[in-house]
């Protein structure tokens, strides 16, 4: 079976020659990006010229989680969203079967199948704007912090994967689902907000349930030596608990699977 590391290396390689085909498209996502960079920036700026914190973040700290949010964000419009798009369309037509054909787990298969390069610009610009806070508040990470970061990020794409892995799994069952990806991909607009923002049931809601809003908040409050053991911890058994699911939910609708060409 083939390795899911050669797997992606090969589906990366294909993806740049494909960004490379369409320069254009590339040069247009460079100048989309820097639109969208200011769209994300001008919210937080008009917020912090009326008032010194939100939910007990500074305008520096801010910074950091819109950057790491947009981080975040560029790999799963990179690589997760428009693969599992995909899937579901492949379920719908009947080009799903191509992908049982093939000697690869179809789930990690059906998960880096479709790259998009150009998101690493928005990548780029998210490390830009979270390299603005640490100067903002003259702050230098720690090895231990960067670490918690990486490993809390890890965490979070794991959980909102599984979200999507489980709208898949939903897909084999009820076939026009794509409207609930494009839902759960809008909720996690809410992830460029501190989870601080939420209060009471909601901020359950967003950290166990629907777990949007720790996407960027764990991982920058980690960069910045904030987050606690119970905090982390919490956020890995989320991620275990939803990765855990969500691979019971894929192999059982796997196995009800009909091909919908035959």
């Amino acid at each position: 079976m083939t390795h899911p590391l050669h797997l992606l290396k090969a589906v990366t390689s294909l993806g740049l020659r494909r960004a490379v085909q369409y320069r254009t498209d590339f040069l247009l996502e460079g100048a989309a990006t820097l639109l969208v960079l200011s769209l994300q920036l001008i919210p937080v700026e008009v917020l912090f010229g009326q008032r010194q914190e939100i939910a007990g973040w500074s305008h520096g700290s801010m910074l950091v989680l819109l950057g790491w949010y947009m981080v975040m964000r560029s790999i799963l419009d990179g690589i997760i969203t428009p693969s599992l798009a995909q899937t579901i369309a492949g379920i719908r037509t009947g080009n799903f079967d191509y992908v049982l054909l093939k000697p690869v787990d179809p789930m990690v298969l059906s998960s880096v199948s479709h790259i998009r390069p150009w998101q690493i610009l928005h990548t780029l610009a998210g490390l830009g704007i979270a390299g603005r806070g640490l100067l903002v508040l003259d702050q230098i990470p720690t090895a231990g912090a960067m670490l918690a970061a990486v490993l809390m990020s890890v965490a979070a794409l794991l959980t909102v994967y599984a979200l999507f892995i489980l709208c898949v799994a939903g897909s084999f069952v009820v076939v026009r689902i794509q409207n609930i990806m494009n839902v759960l991909a809008s909720l996690l607009d809410f992830a460029r907000w501190p989870a601080q923002v939420f209060e009471g049931l909601w901020r359950l809601v967003f950290t166990f349930v629907l777990p949007v809003a720790v996407i960027s908040t764990y991982p920058a409050m980690a960069l910045l030596g904030q987050l606690t053991a119970q905090q982390a911890l919490t956020s890995l058994a989320v991620a275990s608990g939803f990765l855990s699911l969500a691979r019971w939910a894929w192999q059982r609708s796997l196995a009800r699977y009909r091909s919908a060409s035959s």
